[in-house]
């Protein structure tokens, strides 16, 4: 790494670091002027910083792109000031050697973008989910955890698909419990119930109507019971004591990560469900970390190349190249999520794929 190199991921970083600062200290403003009200006259102000805490990871994950391609603008703008990029390319330094650091500091910003999306996004998203709707707009735990359409996943082998879940009479209606082979990623049980109840005393479940399918690693069906009434003590792998409370942290495509995701999918398949809405996002979960390098390769193109024009032309150019790039993205999305048959990958990571082809087509351009 040479002298240049150092110097450029260098301020790239610090100005990087600085905007996310501002930003957050702006995203948080946001937030507590709109819960400042509900937070006073409830349980109070701590409850709102506590929900900016929970958002705050995946607005750093969205917020990503214009960190980045900002950061870029601002370096090649306050040299292009002082004719530095116009000496290096004078000296016969391509734009596309300009460009590797600060396409290398794009990459690091990837991967750290795509490693919170994949280990704090979800968790801390269902957790601000919860502390908004039961602490600060002070609904009742029956409200708060009441929902349709659960789908939950107990440690790394265990899964939940249930119908609906009533806390208040801890009761889960339709409710198909997966176990996994281990590591293998595929099913070895399921129990499917009419419904199944928790004891009084809470020591444990009784299923109603109940079937289980035993299956080996390849999928084929080896065992089939039936039980009008089934205690979960019976099961080789009793349920755990907390999954009451555990099934009160409802899930959904948008607080799922990709891992989660995936196994989702495959038991989705396993019952013959659609699947392609959560195909979407799973996609949508690694393109969008992974745009911070495609715009950002698009943006060095724009701004590394001898020019007349000056610096509000850069400016103006890439923050129409960042809006366009989001706005493709949402478009995309929407199409994706209307099911008008188009694979959901395709959907994902079309965006990425004209923007990478514009930048790579642009610094072709610029060195013939």
């Amino acid at each position: 790494m040479t002298l240049l190199d150092r110097e450029f991921i260098a301020d790239f970083f610090k100005i990087f670091f600085t905007l996310l600062a501002l930003i957050a200290v702006v995203f948080f403003a946001s937030v507590l002027l709109d819960y400042f009200q509900d937070a006073a006259e409830g349980a109070g102000i701590h409850w709102a910083l506590l929900l900016y805490l929970c958002r705050l990871p995946a607005f750093l994950v969205d917020s990503a792109v214009v960190l980045a391609s900002a950061s870029i603008l601002w370096n090649v703008a306050r040299r292009s000031r002082t004719n530095e990029i116009l000496a290096y390319l004078a000296g016969g330094i391509s734009p596309l050697r300009l460009a590797l650091p600060f396409l290398g500091a794009a990459l690091i910003v990837a991967g750290a973008a795509l490693s919170l999306s994949e280990y704090v996004v979800a968790d801390a998203e269902r957790t601000g989910e919860f502390i908004e709707e039961r602490w600060i707009k002070n609904k009742p735990i029956e409200r708060v955890t009441r929902s349709e359409d659960i789908f939950q996943n107990w440690g790394a082998d265990r899964f939940y698909v249930i119908d609906s879940y009533d806390p208040a009479a801890n009761t889960m209606v339709e409710p198909t419990i997966v176990d996994m082979w281990p590591g293998r990623g595929a099913p070895r049980s399921f129990l499917h119930a009419r419904k199944a109840e928790l004891d009084e005393d809470g020591a444990g479940w009784t299923f109603y109507n109940a079937t289980i399918r035993e299956l080996d690693e390849t999928g084929r069906i080896t065992g089939f019971r039936q039980y009008e009434e089934l205690r979960d003590s019976e099961l080789e792998e009793p349920l755990s004591s907390r999954v009451a409370e555990f099934l009160g942290q409802l899930d959904d495509p948008e607080k799922m990560n990709i891992r989660q995701l995936r196994r989702y999918m495959m038991l989705l398949d396993a019952q013959g469900k659609q699947f392609s809405e959560y195909e979407l996002m799973m996609h949508v979960r690694l393109a969008m970390p992974l745009a911070v390098v495609v715009v950002s390769l698009l943006m060095c193109a724009h701004v590394l190349r001898p020019r007349d024009h000056g610096v509000f032309f850069d400016f103006g150019g890439g923050l129409l190249l960042i809006a366009l790039y989001y706005a493709a993205f949402l478009l995309v999305s929407r199409l994706g999520k209307a099911d008008i048959g188009v694979p959901p990958a395709l959907v994902a990571w079309l965006p990425n794929g004209i923007f990478a082809v514009l930048g790579i087509g642009l610094f072709f351009k610029t060195n013939r």
